[in-house]
């Protein structure tokens, strides 16, 4: 479809109603289906006044884009913000040269404005950073850098996919870790920032709470893990980097035992944790983060991310 700036859109806001819209439009951009449960969960927020906050993109009665807001409080010096990672930005292929996304994006914007958001959080590719920096939708402020381990290993994690007990798989780590898995208490997450951060209270980790998400205490230092075909990890609170080493040599330990070939973290560029991994660890590929400032009071440029933070599907 030719470029066409005419032709009229409708914005229908995301509902428990009409969340499976999304189903067959995320098939179209991404090429595989997602679980609507899953979905569900991600767009789901009890503690917001409306639970599920997002924009379908009609053209006549066909659904053409989406973005969704999944939301977070930021904390930096007692004081709290409310944010929103813009998420699943989706044009129908068919429509990908007529000005949607913009469109878009721009209602988007507006509308987490009039919800309470102080400022957004955008996670893109060099290629759509370039579009949307160039119409003045965001603003660049950082990267996000990721590290990488590599673990000589048989990969038992991929296999057990394969003949469908991953489940069985995830039961026998759960085991393995039970001495070091914590459960969600608040003393053990509250500090007062000298940042700004996400705060990671309840509804954080309600959000990550699934059978393969673990969050486990070594050292002082509480750990945010995935598992997949690599482990994702992330720090909660924040390491001493005298006890890297310890932490790093005990994943590497359970990876092996595990069959898992790579361990993959992701930090913002500048922060204590990126500052010092990079020490120890080679960084490989970084991308973009892209924030718009609708209220905020805090000092964004000195945000700082993991990976648990970013984490979408």
């Amino acid at each position: 479809m030719e470029r066409n700036e005419n032709i009229n859109y409708n914005f229908v806001e995301l509902s428990s109603e009409n969340i499976h819209w999304f189903l067959p439009l995320y098939e179209n951009a991404f090429g595989h289906k997602i679980d609507l449960n899953q979905v569900k969960k991600k767009y789901f927020h009890d503690w917001l006044d409306k639970p599920y906050n997002g924009l379908f993109l009609l053209h006549e009665l066909n659904v053409v884009g989406f973005i969704g807001l999944c939301f977070d409080i930021v904390i930096f010096e007692g004081r709290e913000e409310l944010t929103a990672k813009f998420c699943d930005n989706m044009i129908h292929t068919a429509y990908q040269r007529n000005g949607a996304y913009f469109l878009l994006m721009s209602e988007m914007q507006s509308y987490a404005k009039n919800h309470g958001v102080k400022f957004g959080l955008g996670f893109g590719n060099e290629k759509s950073t370039k579009a949307v920096l160039k119409y003045g939708l965001w603003t660049y402020y950082n990267r996000m850098k990721r590290f990488s381990i590599h673990i000589s290993t048989i990969p038992v994690n991929k296999i057990f996919r394969k003949l469908g007990l991953f489940n069985l798989y995830l039961g026998l780590i759960r085991m393995y870790l039970h001495k070091h898995i914590i459960p969600y208490r608040k003393e053990n997450f509250e500090e007062y920032n000298c940042v700004p951060t996400i705060k990671y209270n309840y509804d954080f980790f309600l959000k990550r709470s699934s059978s393969e998400y673990f969050l486990i205490k070594l050292k002082q230092t509480i750990l945010w893990l995935k598992v997949d075909n690599f482990l994702k990890v992330g720090f909660i609170k924040n390491p001493f980097e005298e006890d890297l080493p310890i932490i790093f040599s005990s994943l590497k330990s359970f990876c092996r035992l595990f069959g898992i070939g790579e361990i993959m973290m992701q930090f913002s560029e500048g922060s204590k944790e990126e500052l010092s991994l990079k020490k120890h660890f080679p960084s490989h590929n970084s991308w973009p983060i892209l924030v718009c400032n609708f209220d905020s009071h805090f000092p964004l440029d000195k945000l700082q991310l993991s990976l648990c933070d970013t984490e979408s599907f």
